[in-house]
């Protein structure tokens, strides 16, 4: 059944009663067991990437101790809302800017997708692995995002075209808590997104450096795209150039953990 819903930023970017019910009652277990650390809630910040990155960077150097809790209490609103079973709600640990536990929650399928600093990704948990049978952007299924702002949602469509003609296929579950998860867990080759926010980037970095040895975060310098991949990241990434969404370098962050 369709939830009520107030509109915060676009009719694409909406919030339900339970978004706000649901980080409530995250924070005040946070703040009833550590009452020192920091939280950041999506629904205490405005909309769109620039300003849930400056929410996190004004909490990083606000905070007492380095320790921030960041947490999006049901990323796929939208899907939630008219009730499709692709939302999850998720919580990133970070200590001085560097993520250290991550939790992405499926209420639907009852997996709990996690990482751990230096022990790994798992699912319910078993140890998650990204998949090795996909060789190449051919045989990729790829999710596209769906961003709220209109101007991002048209580059984004861009990338989609030129990525859906030489992929096995693509998807927009509007759901990139979900997505990522799958991605790591091999389900998914790779995610293509613009305009993320601080809670994406934290959580979901986080859950793929855990299930591969090395996880290449690409991300471009003066805009928000960025792509989770799995393989094939020279042709994807030719690809989404000749789609004219990037006309300058990219800024390439690798990250590694040790088992």
């Amino acid at each position: 059944m369709a939830e009520e819903c107030e509109i915060k930023y676009s009719i694409k970017d909406i919030v339900t009663e339970y978004d706000k019910t649901a980080q409530n009652a995250i924070e005040k277990v946070v703040r009833t067991n550590h009452p020192d650390h920091s939280f950041l809630g999506e629904e205490d910040v405005e909309a769109g990437g620039a300003a849930s990155e400056a929410a996190l960077l004004k909490a990083l150097e606000s905070s007492s101790t380095g320790w921030i809790w960041i947490c999006d209490p049901i990323d796929g609103t939208a899907n939630f809302a008219s009730g499709l079973a692709l939302c999850a709600a998720t919580i990133g640990f970070v200590y001085k800017g560097t993520p250290v536990v991550c939790a992405t929650y499926d209420p639907f399928s009852d997996e709990c997708f996690t990482a751990i600093k230096g022990q790994g990704a798992f699912l319910n948990g078993e140890r998650l692995q990204v998949s090795k049978a996909i060789t190449s952007v051919g045989d990729a299924i790829i999710n596209a995002g769906c961003p709220a702002d209109p101007n991002a949602f048209e580059t984004s469509m861009r990338g989609f075209l030129v990525l859906n003609g030489k992929s096995r296929g693509l998807r927009v579950i509007a759901c990139s808590a979900l997505t990522t998860a799958w991605i790591a867990a091999g389900r998914l080759t790779a995610h293509f997104g613009y305009d993320l926010s601080s809670w994406d980037l934290v959580v979901r970095s986080k859950k793929l450096v855990g299930s591969s040895r090395t996880w290449t975060v690409h991300r471009t310098r003066l805009k928000r795209e960025i792509c989770f991949v799995a393989t094939g990241w020279s042709t994807i990434k030719s690809l989404i150039s000749s789609a004219k969404l990037m006309l300058f370098r990219f800024n390439v962050l690798t990250l590694k953990y040790a088992p």
